[in-house]
């Protein structure tokens, strides 16, 4: 008789590396990775208490909230993370603190200057409502014109200004009139 060896795998283990925080609502880039190891391999990860599996470990664009690790091996065996829940937490928001607007003049087209604050530093900022964005807080040479200010923040978070749309005013136009000088009649264009 031959004895039979029956190999028992090795415990599986959990580790995780949660690379970042949510950055805002309506960006969310919360992004956890898991690890596993021993056990039968083919590891299947799941981040929502085993509800749902991925063999992918890497788990992106993830929400503010609490998640649970799972992993289940190819045997079907299944550990959770001891550590569970894991949380992705809200970052800091960014705030358009002043919008300061300055009308058409005689001599000078209109200009936007932009103040924000909160969320990530290296902010870029809109006057089309975040169709495109630029470094510079400051737009020169407007015409007369609406201007949807926003600004973004290096996660992607994006905050529309609150008393959207700016209205840039044309100058008031002058009312001259003309007389004649001395019985000489003065004609639109001539110089006087």
């Amino acid at each position: 008789n031959n004895p039979v060896i029956i190999d028992q795998a090795s415990p599986i283990t959990i580790g995780y590396t949660k690379i970042n925080n949510s950055g805002c609502e309506s960006h969310p880039n919360g992004k956890i990775s898991l690890t596993a190891q021993g056990g039968e391999g083919g590891y299947q990860y799941s981040i929502d208490g085993g509800s749902n599996y991925s063999s992918n470990p890497d788990f992106i664009h993830l929400r503010t909230g609490a998640y649970h690790l799972w992993v289940k091996d190819a045997s079907g065996c299944e550990l959770e993370y001891y550590g569970n829940p894991v949380v992705i937490n809200q970052l800091e928001s960014v705030n358009i603190t002043e919008v300061i607007k300055t009308d058409v003049s005689c001599t000078e087209l209109g200009s936007i200057t932009v103040a924000a604050q909160g969320g990530t530093v290296q902010y870029s900022y809109s006057i089309n409502g975040g169709l495109t964005y630029q470094e510079s807080p400051y737009f020169m040479g407007l015409a007369a014109d609406e201007y949807d200010v926003s600004v973004m923040d290096a996660n992607g978070c994006e905050v529309q200004y609150e008393n959207n749309p700016i209205v840039i005013e044309d100058m008031e136009p002058y009312d001259i009139q003309l007389e004649s000088m001395n019985g000489i009649d003065v004609c639109v264009g001539s110089p006087v």
